[in-house]
């Protein structure tokens, strides 16, 4: 899951392209359109802990309820108690096409300053998170790239409201950083009722969802070959 409500590209060439092109040259992907700067934008966040902002999963997947009806459905993690979606920058703040900031100068905080602080909030506070889900049923007929797949764009709230599924308490962390790095995310790995809709084209806008269903593995047995890093 990540910050902001939905992605800066809409497929995986878009995304390619946003990858190799250098980061002193994307505005210019944002001039072409390529890039979406309000959706980058959103994903900053000015903010002081890792427990303000609500985190979405930006890609949907394929659920089959127990009677066998398709839908669909996107996730978002929420804190317990309900509030805004905090830390995000003026509304004059321009991303220009840069995915991350460095530090302003008069910033005096520690480079590692929000993981320091989530972990002293789990360790001596309430850290609760929800678990929401939106369900969206299947087009009829069945469209091939239908825009409910497309990453850039939030479902609407009204249409598609946000329903609750659980709540999450975190109490413990994790000091054992080879334990960590050992950690596999791999979207393969879902209930049988949860699928990863799939792309003809790397201009789907499935295609995101679809590529890292094959780039993830691979990566992480890249990553398991080298050596680990200082802190996870």
């Amino acid at each position: 899951m990540n910050a902001g409500r939905q992605l800066f590209v809409r497929s995986i060439r878009d995304f390619s392209t946003f990858v190799h092109t250098p980061d002193a040259e994307r505005a210019k992907l944002v001039e072409s359109g390529l890039m979406l700067d309000d959706q980058l934008r959103e994903a900053y966040r000015i903010r002081g802990s890792f427990t303000d902002s609500r985190y979405h999963t930006w890609v949907c997947f394929e659920f089959i309820d127990k009677t066998g009806v398709s839908r669909y459905v996107r996730f978002r993690l929420i804190n317990a108690d309900r509030g805004p979606d905090r830390g995000l920058p003026r509304p004059e703040f321009k991303a220009n096409g840069h995915p991350s900031m460095d530090a302003v100068s008069d910033d005096d905080r520690a480079p590692d300053f929000l993981r320091k602080d989530f972990i002293h909030r789990v360790k001596h506070s309430d850290v609760r998170y929800i678990l929401q889900a939106q369900l969206r049923d299947a087009p009829p007929p069945p469209i091939g790239n239908h825009e409910l797949f497309d990453p850039s764009q939030p479902w609407n709230e009204y249409w598609f409201p946000w329903v609750d599924m659980f709540e999450i308490r975190l109490n413990e962390v994790i000091d054992d950083q080879a334990a960590v790095s050992r950690l596999e995310m791999n979207p393969n790995r879902s209930p049988g009722c949860i699928r990863i809709p799939l792309a003809t084209s790397p201009d789907d806008y499935a295609s995101l969802g679809h590529a890292r269903a094959i780039v993830y593995p691979g990566a992480r047995a890249a990553r398991a070959a080298v050596p680990s890093p200082q802190n996870n």
